[in-house]
C-alpha cells in the first residue's frame, strides 16, 4: 500500500487480514477505500458490506448494498448479504427473494441454505425451513449449530417436541449473546425420577421464551 498507494486490491486484501482478526472497524476503512479506487470491483463492495455487517452499521449497509446490486446483479453474494441484512433488521419477507436467488446460484452452499432457512422460519414457514436447515447441515463442512438450533425452532412451531427439544441443545453452540450457558457443579438431570429429589430449572433466555416453552 505504500508503495502503490493506489492499488485497489492492496486495501481489500488488507482489509480482509483485519476482519480476519476481527478488526472489524479498521477492516471497514481498507474495503471503503478499496471500494472508492476500484468501484466496478463487486467483491470490495461485498467485503464492505460483511464489515459494516459485523459492526451492525446496518442503515448504511443498505443504500450500498441495493446500489451494488444494480450495478452488480449477477453477484448473488451481493444478494446474500441483502438477505442477510433482512434478516437481522426484523423484515425476513424482503430478504426472502434475495434468498432465493442465492440459494438457486449456489443449491448447496451451506451458508446460504441456513440464511434462507432461518428467513422461512421467521416467515412462519416451519416445514420449507426444516428443508433448507437439513439441506446445510448435509453439505456442511464443519458443525453448523445455527442450522440445528432454527430447525428445533421450526419443528417446535410444527409440535414436534421430541425432535425439537433434541435439537435444541445446539444453541449453546452458536455463541449467540443471547443465549447463556451455564456451568453449575450439579449433574445434568438425566430423566430418571425425581421423588424424593430436587430439581433446579435455570432459564437460558428471556422471559418471552420461558413463557413461550412453558406452553
Amino acid at each position: 500500500i505504500q508503495d502503490q498507494p493506489t492499488y485497489a486490491d492492496a486495501y481489500r486484501n488488507y482489509g480482509v487480514i483485519l476482519r480476519d482478526r476481527k478488526d472489524h472497524s479498521k477492516a471497514l476503512d481498507f474495503f471503503k477505500m478499496a471500494v472508492q479506487l476500484d468501484p466496478g470491483n463487486s467483491e470490495a463492495w461485498v467485503q464492505r458490506a460483511r464489515a459494516r455487517f459485523e459492526l451492525e452499521q446496518f442503515e448504511e449497509t443498505e443504500p450500498e448494498l441495493l446500489a451494488a446490486y444494480k450495478l452488480f446483479p449477477e453477484n448473488t453474494d451481493i444478494s446474500h448479504e441483502l438477505a442477510r441484512l433482512y434478516f437481522k433488521t426484523g423484515v425476513a419477507h424482503r430478504g426472502l427473494p434475495y434468498a432465493e436467488a442465492a440459494v438457486a446460484a449456489q443449491p448447496n452452499n451451506p451458508g446460504r441454505l441456513v440464511t434462507l432457512g432461518v428467513i422461512y422460519q421467521a416467515m412462519r414457514r416451519s416445514k420449507e425451513a426444516i428443508d433448507a436447515l437439513a439441506k446445510a447441515r448435509a453439505n456442511r463442512v464443519e458443525d453448523i449449530p445455527t442450522a440445528e438450533w432454527n430447525m428445533s425452532l421450526a419443528y417446535l412451531g410444527l409440535g414436534n417436541l421430541e425432535l425439537g427439544w433434541k435439537l435444541a441443545k445446539a444453541r449453546f453452540r452458536t455463541g449467540l449473546t443471547s443465549t447463556l450457558c451455564r456451568n453449575f457443579e450439579q449433574p445434568e438431570w438425566d430423566g430418571s425420577d425425581l421423588t424424593g429429589k430436587t430439581i433446579m430449572l435455570w432459564n437460558d433466555q428471556g422471559v418471552g421464551d420461558a413463557i413461550r416453552s412453558g406452553t
